[in-house]
């Protein structure tokens, strides 16, 4: 099984496919921002109908308040979808950088049961910095983590989003570095999500 999307930002098409493999014991990695929240969204929906496949959201314990942020944006998934209500499950690490803190996390990962994790990692550019610019990453599908949102930015999640008729997400994410009930604004992650609106000419509702 298998969901294919399709977006397209000013020419620049971008294909993504979220599919479904003989693995059935899935884990989610939900940040609490708009690309986990997609991710979350497309793997609940995929599975639906299909019970043979058990599905955890994890949530990272980081400085961001990433944990906060993650158990609404299950909660709306599970009630536009039906899905009886689930708690994330999170990942107390001990590591206090805000980098590390991810790939903490995902070592923890290895240690449950599920024997493939999606995670929501998108393109870096360098159009988000402010501040120091960000090292262009791409990974690679392994065995046990799937990205499948890796070659969109920013803006194609965005509108994808809109496609699908999830904008209460706006509201729900959170994208500032900072554990914040306001974005900073001057975050390299909030000046990625203000791009993204820009580019589709959409205001962040997150934000006014």
């Amino acid at each position: 099984m298998a969901i294919r999307l399709e977006s397209n930002i000013n020419g620049d098409i971008r294909p993504v496919t979220v599919k479904l493999t003989l693995h059935r014991r899935i884990g989610v990695l939900v940040s609490g921002g708009l690309d986990s929240a997609l991710l979350y969204y497309l793997i609940r929906k995929l599975t639906l109908s299909d019970d043979r496949y058990s599905v955890i959201p994890y949530t990272i314990i980081r400085n961001d308040g990433s944990s906060r942020y993650a158990q609404p944006v299950i909660d709306y998934v599970h009630e536009i979808l039906g899905v009886e209500q689930q708690y994330a499950t999170k990942l107390d690490i001990d590591e206090t950088d805000s980098e590390l803190q991810v790939a903490a996390g995902m070592r923890e990962l290895r240690n449950t049961d599920r024997n493939l994790i999606y995670i929501g990692i998108i393109q870096t550019l360098e159009e988000h910095a402010l501040h120091d610019v960000p090292k262009p990453y791409v990974p690679t599908n392994s065995e046990l983590f799937n990205y499948p949102l890796k070659d969109l930015n920013k803006a194609h999640i965005v509108q994808l989003i809109v496609q699908l008729g999830l904008e209460k997400l706006f509201t729900l994410t959170h994208s500032c570095v900072y554990d914040i009930d306001t974005p900073c604004g001057v975050c390299n992650r909030c000046n990625e999500r203000d791009w993204a609106f820009t580019q589709i000419g959409l205001i962040d509702p997150s934000t006014t």
